[in-house]
């Protein structure tokens, strides 16, 4: 609880590290589709400033496992699309939540080991605890990317 007019300055640093190990169960020299597991590892730092009653800072490191689904398929020698949706789902006792990640992607391939790509991004994170009162989270990240890509 804070007094009216008190002055506030917060902080929101989030960054995601995902790794993981995947297999084709079909691949042709145009086309592929996979399946693979690993970890979304959300990580939050968030801080909360008053000039009258102190500060609170938080740290959190959440790593989530995931089950993924994915496939690229050629247009032509030089171009493909390609996605993925990584997903994570719980429901036990008192909390529930997800984690749903969605990658489209068209990439250009002028060179043997050199490219670039255009894709569209989301992340959705939810959580909700049901105890003597109900706390709820979400966030949604979302949008285009431009990438170059290498490959050896």
């Amino acid at each position: 609880m804070f007094a009216a007019n008190s002055q506030l300055s917060s902080t929101f640093d989030f960054s995601d590290l995902r790794a993981s190990v995947g297999y084709s169960f079909f691949k042709t020299k145009d086309k592929e589709l996979g399946a693979g597991i690993g970890v979304h590892a959300a990580k939050y730092a968030i801080s909360l400033d008053t000039l009258n009653a102190g500060s609170e800072n938080e740290k959190v490191t959440a790593p989530l496992p995931v089950l993924s689904l994915y496939g690229q398929f050629a247009l032509t020698d030089r171009w493909a699309v390609g996605g993925r949706l990584d997903r994570f789902s719980l429901n036990y006792d008192k909390y529930e939540g997800s984690l749903t990640s969605l990658n489209l992607d068209l990439l250009y391939q002028p060179f043997k080991n050199f490219g670039f790509g255009a894709g569209y991004r989301a992340l959705a994170i939810r959580g909700k605890v049901m105890d003597a009162r109900e706390l709820e989270f979400q966030q949604t990240f979302q949008g285009p990317m431009l990438y170059v890509t290498a490959s050896f």
